[in-house]
């Protein structure tokens, strides 16, 4: 929670989960919001990304707790590897892995666009962004999230339809449900 102690209490108690169990947060994303308002005051933003990500299937014993590393928090990644034979993959308990494993897992954070939402505001208050250059008022701090479909129904030409195959099939409209 250091790393965002300069947030509005309001802004910290939304990032967090709402038992204040352990939570992974987007520091990495903070910063790249702040370098961003501080360089590019009257930048435009786009982000997509995955809202949510399945329930991990880990085939390592269940009953072993780590000692750090844990994935059992709010809004934890979801960390994926090649078994050692190449053939299938595991989810992992944690983001530390053995010395042998290493370069052999990808880390999957999910985005949560509500809390990202809430940090983006805060940031361009705090940069003292809120009245752009074309008196934009606060316009430029009020993030609108759309999931896919919904995005490329208001913004694809026409409305995504271009894409549908003979068979019905969307994949700009059908495919990637978050």
């Amino acid at each position: 929670a250091a790393g965002v102690a300069w947030l509005p209490g309001g802004v910290r108690d939304l990032l967090f989960a709402p038992d204040h169990t352990a939570t992974f947060l987007p520091t990495g994303a903070a910063m790249l919001l702040d370098s961003l308002c501080k360089l590019r005051p009257c930048h435009q933003l786009l982000v997509a990304d995955f809202d949510h990500l399945p329930a991990p299937e880990r085939a390592e014993d269940p009953s072993r707790v780590p000692d750090d590393g844990s994935l059992d928090a709010f809004d934890a990644p979801l960390v994926s590897g090649r078994v050692r034979n190449g053939e299938g993959v595991v989810d992992h308990h944690s983001y530390l892995l053995p010395t042998e494993s290493h370069g052999s897992a990808d880390i999957f954070f999910p985005v949560n666009f509500s809390a990202l939402s809430n940090l983006y505001r805060a940031i361009v208050s705090r940069n003292n962004l809120r009245q752009g250059p074309l008196g934009l008022g606060d316009a430029r701090a009020s993030p609108t999230v759309l999931k896919t479909k919904a995005f490329m129904q208001q913004w694809a030409v026409q409305g995504g339809e271009g894409t549908r195959t003979q068979d019905g099939y969307n994949p700009l409209l059908d495919d990637f449900q978050n």
